[in-house]
């Protein structure tokens, strides 16, 4: 009986140290969003996720809009493409509360009239990011100097 008592001690005790490191491993999650899911967002996120790749850094993004469009602007696609960025799998989709109450960050990118639920301490605001649709490299490059200032502190923060 102890032998079976102390067997089941040490199965407990090697499964709670599992769930523990899973959640070590699993990465957090950056929203980014802006007004419809289909431009600023998706390139934050797809070149966020290759400097965190690069940096190690345990994070991974995800692309929210708010008036979501059903496709991504041809200026984006072409763009991430052109950059090397695969985003064929991607599918524009709305924020939710739940998206924000499991990011570890959420940055919302041009929205004006955000929704209450985004107003956490979660919260980066980055207003004044060019218009894809005008100039995709420009909207790129502005958008490329926060992510790796954004990657930084993270990295700063991880070490």
């Amino acid at each position: 009986m102890k032998s079976a008592i102390g067997l089941s001690a040490l199965f407990l005790m090697v499964a709670l140290h599992l769930a523990h490191a899973a959640d070590a491993v699993s990465p957090r999650t950056v929203t980014f969003v802006c007004e419809h899911g289909v431009a600023k967002s998706v390139i934050a996120a797809a070149h966020f996720n290759r400097l965190a790749a690069a940096a190690n850094l345990n994070y991974r993004a995800v692309a929210r809009g708010l008036a979501v469009e059903p496709n991504l602007q041809a200026a984006t696609m072409a763009g991430l493409q052109k950059d090397g960025l695969d985003i064929s799998g991607f599918t524009p989709m709305g924020i939710s509360p739940d998206d924000v109450n499991s990011s570890a960050m959420v940055v919302s990118i041009g929205v004006e009239n955000e929704p209450t639920y985004l107003h956490t301490p979660k919260l980066q605001e980055w207003d004044g990011v060019p218009a894809v649709s005008k100039n995709y490299e420009l909207a790129r490059d502005d958008l490329l100097q926060r992510l790796e200032t954004l990657v930084r502190e993270l990295k700063t923060q991880a070490d």
